[in-house]
C-alpha cells in the first residue's frame, strides 16, 4: 500500500509545488527539485528531469567506449623511402611489422594518432610522407605528415568512432612511406595511437 509520502511525490511534477501542510492562513509548500520519480523507476528516462534507475545506468555504462593510448618510439634513424614501408620500434626497441604490433584485447576502433619527430638527411625528390595505421597488415587510415627537415615537428589527427574498427585478436601497427622519389631519415619519433574498446 502506498504511503502518504509516495502519494505526495507521485502527484508532483517539475512545474508544481506540493502543499504538504497548512495551519490557519499559513501554508507549508514543498518545491519539487527531485524530478519525476516514476520515469526513473519504471521506464527509460527521456526528459532532463527524469531520474535514472540502476538497470539504465548499468546498461548505459556497458555501451560507453573506453579510450586507450599506445605510445611508440624510434630514437635512431628510421629511413623512409618510396619503395617500401618503414615501421618504427615499440616496446623496448622491438620493430613493428604487419604481424608484430598491438594485439587488441576486444572489439573496438581507432580514432586518433599523433607524432613528434625529427627529420633530416633527405635524398632525391621526396615530396611527402604518409603515416599509415594498419590492421592485420592492411592499411585502414593514412595521414600525410610534413616532410621538410626540422626537429620537434608535430602532427595530430582524429576521426569519428566507428570509421576504422578492429576485432579482438587483431594486430594493429603503424608505418611510414614516402611519396615522390628518394628517402629521408626520421629520428626521435614519439607516436601516440588512440583507440577504444567497445
Amino acid at each position: 500500500m502506498a504511503s502518504k509520502t509516495d502519494k505526495l511525490f507521485k502527484g508532483m511534477s517539475t512545474k508544481k509545488i506540493a502543499n504538504v501542510a497548512s495551519m490557519g492562513g499559513e501554508v507549508l509548500d514543498l518545491p519539487n527539485y527531485s524530478g519525476d520519480h516514476s520515469a526513473g523507476t519504471t521506464k527509460t528516462p527521456t526528459a532532463d528531469y527524469h531520474l535514472t534507475n540502476k538497470k539504465y545506468v548499468d546498461d548505459s555504462l556497458g555501451s560507453i567506449p573506453f579510450g586507450q593510448t599506445a605510445i611508440m618510439g624510434h630514437n635512431r634513424n628510421l629511413s623512409i623511402s618510396v619503395a617500401s614501408e618503414a615501421f618504427p620500434n615499440i616496446a623496448d626497441m622491438v620493430k613493428m611489422t604487419d604481424t608484430k604490433g598491438i594485439t587488441m584485447i576486444s572489439d573496438g576502433g581507432i580514432n586518433g594518432i599523433s607524432i613528434n619527430y625529427n627529420l633530416g638527411f633527405p635524398s632525391g625528390l621526396l615530396t611527402g610522407i604518409n603515416m599509415k595505421v594498419k590492421v592485420n597488415g592492411s592499411v585502414v587510415w593514412t595521414n600525410p605528415i610534413n616532410s621538410t627537415n626540422g626537429t620537434n615537428k608535430e602532427e595530430h589527427f582524429t576521426q569519428d568512432k566507428g570509421v576504422d574498427t578492429f576485432s579482438a585478436g587483431d594486430t594493429v601497427s603503424v608505418c611510414f612511406q614516402g611519396t615522390g622519389s628518394g628517402s629521408i631519415s626520421m629520428s626521435q619519433a614519439i607516436i601516440c595511437l588512440k583507440y577504444y574498446y567497445s
